[in-house]
């Protein structure tokens, strides 16, 4: 996990001991060699969340009139707590927690762009809120951070079968050209952002168009955005044509046309020669 927090066994001192070999487990099984130390206690660093207990012997001179004791009985099991900041930016480091006793709750919250941290969880479903001055800690687990989003976006508008074009709080929908405009708040679909909610959806009826305007409320139920969405009728389609059709029609019917002999045998020859020239 990439954190790494020191921890302490202590004992009390054995008579005419030479030293002491501690031994460290963690969830019942032992954490490498054991070491000697001639103190009475022993630092370590914990890199794994567990319940970690520790045993000593009090070892004798070589030489001397004494003999080694007996390894002691395990410690009493403290746990550790980690923290999980769900990608968040920032390392909370572990903690050591006596079985029984309160975690204590991180002085730094966590970061994420685009998102607001909502607290440490006691699940990965984010289900159950650790609280922090009631919660017992009774075994090595780890919390999780909840995150909320702060995106009071859109991800599409529809009205009718006709998608908007969504870029920014100005939503454009152009239904086909014979549609009538809606004169309701049902034939608008909004489907905004994950986890936000739209509301206070209002429609304003024109001549030419038909505006709409709503909130969106993001996850965090704090982050907001006003939309409007303008929808319109496509124009004719043949009316951008029109202009060329006529000039087209006036160059026609007001030019002499002299077809070859060759060409006019036929009707269908001359205008077929006819065309053959406009085209050119």
């Amino acid at each position: 996990m990439g954190q790494h927090s020191p921890g302490k066994a202590t004992w009390g001192a054995v008579e005419n001991a030479f030293s002491y070999s501690v031994q460290l487990y963690k969830d019942g099984e032992p954490q490498g060699a054991a070491v000697s130390v001639t103190g009475t206690s022993c630092d370590f660093t914990i890199t794994e969340a567990g319940s970690y207990t520790f045993t000593v012997k009090a070892v004798a001179e070589e030489g001397s009139n004494f003999v080694s004791s007996a390894e002691s009985e395990k410690s009493a099991a403290p746990a550790y707590r980690s923290f999980d900041t769900a990608g968040g930016t920032g390392t909370i480091p572990m903690q050591l927690v006596q079985n029984g006793g309160n975690a204590t709750e991180p002085t730094t919250d966590p970061a994420k762009e685009g998102c607001t941290f909502a607290g440490w969880y006691s699940d990965s479903g984010l289900t159950t809120e650790w609280k922090f001055d009631t919660d017992i800690v009774a075994a090595a687990t780890t919390l999780y951070a909840k995150w909320l989003s702060t995106n009071a976006g859109v991800a599409s508008v529809v009205v009718g079968d006709t998608a908007g074009e969504v870029g920014g709080t100005q939503i454009t929908v152009t239904l086909p050209y014979g549609s009538t405009l809606p004169d309701g708040t049902e034939d608008i679909t909004i489907t905004p952002a994950t986890g936000a909610v739209y509301s206070n959806l209002t429609i304003s009826v024109g001549a030419d168009s038909v505006t709409y305007a709503f909130t969106v409320t993001a996850e965090d139920k704090t982050t907001t955005a006003n939309y409007t969405v303008t929808v319109t009728i496509a124009p004719d389609p043949a009316t951008g044509n029109r202009a060329d059709i006529d000039a087209a029609k006036t160059v026609v019917e007001s030019h002499s046309w002299t077809v070859p002999q060759a060409e006019a045998k036929t009707e269908e020859a001359a205008k077929a020669w006819i065309e053959d020239s406009l085209r050119a």
